[in-house]
């Protein structure tokens, strides 16, 4: 029981940690493509490539090992993780659009971003004991937003999504690929999930990450299934939303900012993330789906191939894995770009297949070759 309930807060602080513009919004734009459904393939490799991280990586001096020889690989994966979060926040105030258009593209997504930003930066200075109230606070602030927005729409914000999304339902299977590897993989390049590793050894530690996502993220998402159908109804009510995307986002970015502060190389930075969030606010409304899709498609194929290929323990030297990971990653993007952005669903598991066969084809080729040192 003491191993629970010391688990709870640093479950919670994986869950919204893990709770990103992705897992707040990407179900919405599922739900709208193939119906409620996509939910669930979204959700089920989400869950469990996050809980498995530290199930797999079992104690502190194996996180240790792969964070020092991964290191560059986890920069860029924090810093593309806050760039995003300035895109979307600097899109989602227009596209919820609660104050007037001509108001919300002058100076409301500007100022939503800068005091999100402000409050990240704010919380990547805290201790420990600090973040996990912080944590706390912010489940509870997603809890509220809930309640508020279903009070307040007379019961009507939160509902079960459509069934059915502009495409035939059965093309999911076609996509379910990329959402699969995606989700199982990229976890392992959070180092927000391995700071917590070091820090909880043991049976806590296992137990975090499984109430972490298994209950707490869980419950975040399922919100997101609810305020789906709002979202692409249009209703007003959505302007209660913003507070979770608000906390969430403000969280993530903080604990991302966290890792990245003591980074001499990371401190380098700073000025084109300054440059994102210009870019997100400039970048026109109508173009909020396919600026969302071109960022995420870093967590769909160079990300997930990179842990496939390059961390996954096998014997080829460093050289040939990342020789291995750049050509699938060439090759697969302009296939999965034709099949994600194109609409051309078939496609997708064919890119997916590329990096998944890599290590195999480059052991094949590379067996022959003196291997460098």
């Amino acid at each position: 029981m003491r191993d629970v309930l010391a688990a709870i807060p640093r479950g919670v602080f994986l869950a919204c940690s893990w709770t990103w513009c992705i897992g707040m919004f990407l179900p919405v734009f599922l739900i709208s493509d193939f119906g409620l459904w996509a939910w669930v393939a979204f959700a089920i490799p989400n869950v469990i490539g996050a809980m498995a991280v530290g199930l797999i990586v079992k104690t502190p001096e194996r996180s240790r090992a792969i964070v020092e020889r991964h290191a560059t690989a986890m920069l860029v994966f924090s810093i593309i993780t806050i760039a995003f979060h300035f895109y979307f926040l600097g899109q989602i105030l227009r596209v919820v659009d609660p104050i007037g258009a001509s108001v919300g593209q002058t100076w409301a997504s500007p100022v939503f971003i800068a005091v999100v930003a402000l409050i990240a930066l704010a919380l990547s200075r805290r201790r420990t004991q600090g973040w996990m109230i912080a944590a706390v606070a912010t489940f509870g602030l997603s809890v509220l937003a809930a309640i508020l927005m279903q009070l307040l729409s007379d019961g009507s914000a939160l509902a079960a999504p459509p069934e059915s999304g502009v495409f035939a339902s059965r093309q999911l299977i076609w996509a379910a690929p990329a959402l699969a590897f995606g989700f199982l993989l990229c976890p392992h390049l959070d180092l927000t999930f391995h700071r917590t590793r070091q820090e909880t050894p043991g049976r806590t530690g296992d137990i975090a990450f499984i109430i972490g996502f298994c209950v707490f993220f869980l419950v975040l998402i399922l919100f997101t299934f609810a305020y789906a159908a709002s979202f692409l109804g249009q209703a007003w009510i959505n302007l209660w939303v913003l507070l979770h995307f608000a906390a969430q986002s403000a969280f993530t970015m903080g604990a991302h900012w966290r890792e990245l502060r003591s980074n001499p190389r990371a401190k380098r930075l700073i000025v084109a993330l300054v440059a994102f969030a210009i870019l997100a606010v400039l970048w026109p409304v109508r173009g909020f789906r396919l600026g969302y899709d071109l960022i995420l498609f870093a967590y769909a194929i160079p990300f997930p191939a990179y842990v496939w290929i390059v961390i996954v323990p096998r014997q080829p030297s460093r050289r040939r894995e990342t020789a291995a990971w750049l050509t699938s990653v060439l090759i697969a993007s302009p296939i999965f770009a034709v099949g994600f952005l194109g609409q051309e669903w078939w496609l997708i598991p064919i890119a997916i297949a590329i990096p998944l066969v890599a290590p195999v084809v480059e052991s094949r080729l590379g067996s022959g070759l003196e291997d460098p040192a």
